[in-house]
């Protein structure tokens, strides 16, 4: 944080903007009163966030998830994935100082033209996004994130899918064995994409007839659970035939590379409608919700942290039970 006469005549000013990288400007017609006073307004400028940066979002992207140490590692894993596969093609090389809403908006149109679901277009929103930009306004580097402005698409009830419990069975039916069991368990059971993959051996009670979900989300996440009859036979065949150590469901490459492949062509050929794995968690939660299950039990089998959620989500399939 200086000024300095230039070689050829005139001065410059020299700082360090929010993300700490020097900069300079001078003009050979600045006298050293022009350079102070162009030095105070850049610091000013700093001090209350709206600096101008070079940081562009794919490296805001990087500090961002560096800082996340919160995060489990299957967490970090997909929003690396979804960082580098959707968010930062389209803006990576933006500087995180120009990211305007109207940005955003065009982002998630771009989503809205392939096809994404809604959830996605939320999940990128609320999840990624809103903390990366979250992050840049407590670090000083911008004064006001861009997604406070921009509004979610709305998730109405044609988004969430429920199958039976004989359309579940079906659906399961054309996977190859190795993967039946996970697809029975997830909609019976009702666990994240991330806590589906995260699930180990050593997390079947010894006597099998409980299961702890590691919670990938939020502490309250975390939860044992008992399995019913038919889950217990599922889980106890993957333990037989196809668990490893790092996995109760067996060796993968890459989980998304999975739903690109095994998960989209096992449901083309159910013949059932378009289906997301994350219909599973909603089926679930109907199975349990029909078989008579109040709402703090499927708050605490699905992993809400608070009653609201669930009401929120599921609220309208409560009348239909007493059916």
């Amino acid at each position: 944080m200086s000024v300095e006469r230039l070689p050829g005549g005139g001065w410059r000013a020299r700082w360090r903007d929010a993300s700490g990288r020097p900069r300079s400007k001078g003009s050979k017609r600045w006298t050293k009163k022009d350079a102070l006073a162009y030095e105070r307004r850049m610091l000013a400028e700093r001090d209350s966030g709206l600096v101008e940066t070079d940081l562009t979002v794919a490296e805001l992207a990087d500090m961002w998830l560096d800082a996340s140490r919160h995060l489990a590692p299957r967490s970090r894993a997909l929003y690396r994935e979804q960082l580098d596969n959707d968010i930062l093609p389209f803006l990576g090389d933006k500087k995180v100082s120009k990211v305007k809403p109207s940005d955003l908006d065009a982002y998630l149109a771009h989503l809205q033209r392939q096809g994404r679901a809604v959830s996605t277009q939320r999940r990128h929103l609320s999840s990624i996004l809103s903390g990366m930009f979250s992050f840049a306004v407590k670090r000083q580097m911008i004064a006001v994130s861009p997604t406070k402005a921009v509004r979610a698409p709305r998730l109405d009830d044609t988004e969430r899918r429920f199958l039976s419990m004989g359309e579940l069975r079906h659906l399961a039916s054309c996977f190859p064995p190795q993967w039946q069991g996970m697809i029975l368990f997830t909609g019976i059971m009702g666990p994240r994409w991330s806590e589906v993959w995260a699930l180990r051996p050593e997390h079947v009670s010894p006597d099998g007839r409980t299961i702890t979900i590691p919670g990938t989300k939020t502490r309250a996440a975390r939860r044992r659970v008992t399995m019913p009859e038919v889950v217990r036979s599922v889980v106890a065949g993957q333990l037989w035939f196809w668990a490893t150590p790092e996995s109760l469901w067996g060796p993968v490459t890459s989980p998304e590379a999975w739903r690109a492949t095994v998960w989209r062509r096992a449901v083309a050929k159910s013949g059932l409608a378009p289906l997301r794995f994350h219909d599973l968690r909603h089926t679930a939660a109907a199975l349990a919700i029909h078989a008579g299950a109040n709402p703090v039990l499927v708050q605490r089998r699905l992993g809400h942290a608070n009653i609201t959620v669930t009401l929120g989500t599921y609220g309208h399939l409560f009348p239909e039970a007493d059916e």
